[in-house]
């Protein structure tokens, strides 16, 4: 599960950026890149589909071993519901579990619309027509849900587990330290 919200996380922050670059010299070089705005949608794809993997329940999903405990989660969902019905011997208060499956059910537009992305546009019948979107809107929409799934993450994996989350090598993506696209738009 780290790895899919990692690689979701990074395209994610590398399409926000090339979507809204730091100067217009670098968006107007962006639009012009038939290449760029490949990429872009490439990550923007690539978003998509890993994170409706760790938002989409559906319990056809879930593996389960004889001694009824679950053997593999592939969403936050379902492993919260394991979590609160004890399925793994872990103890949570429920009011913490409750809160965070709250936060997933209030987000549930943004879900829904990352899984039509993923399933019409992406993975299954490639219909690329949709309604007029809001993409300032709804990045930020997702910046909640990434949010929300790295704090989860973050309190098993740490507080649960008693790891660091250092030890797991997540990339972050750093601005600052990206400057091709700003070099190449200063070559025009």
């Amino acid at each position: 599960m780290g790895g899919t919200l990692n690689l979701a996380k990074e395209s994610f922050d590398l399409c926000e950026y090339l979507e809204n670059p730091p100067t217009e010299s670098e968006q107007e070089y962006i639009e012009n890149s038939k290449y760029f705005t490949t990429i872009k949608d490439a990550l923007w794809c690539n978003c998509c589909i890993d994170l409706a993997k760790l938002y989409d329940h559906n319990p056809k999903n879930d593996i389960v071993r004889k001694n009824g405990s679950y053997a593999k989660i592939f969403n936050f969902l379902s492993m919260l519901n394991a979590l609160k019905n004890g399925k793994y011997p872990i103890e949570i208060d429920s009011i913490v579990i409750e809160s965070w499956i709250e936060k997933i059910n209030d987000n549930n537009n943004s879900i829904n619309l990352l899984k039509e992305f993923r399933d019409k546009a992406y993975a299954h019948t490639e219909i690329h027509v949709f309604p007029e979107i809001n993409f300032h809107e709804l990045f930020r929409n997702i910046k909640l849900l990434f949010e929300l799934a790295f704090n989860v993450f973050n309190f098993l994996w740490c507080e649960v587990l008693g790891r660091k989350i250092s030890d797991l090598g997540f990339t972050v993506f750093n601005p600052s330290d990206f400057d091709l696209i700003r070099k190449l738009s200063e070559c025009q």
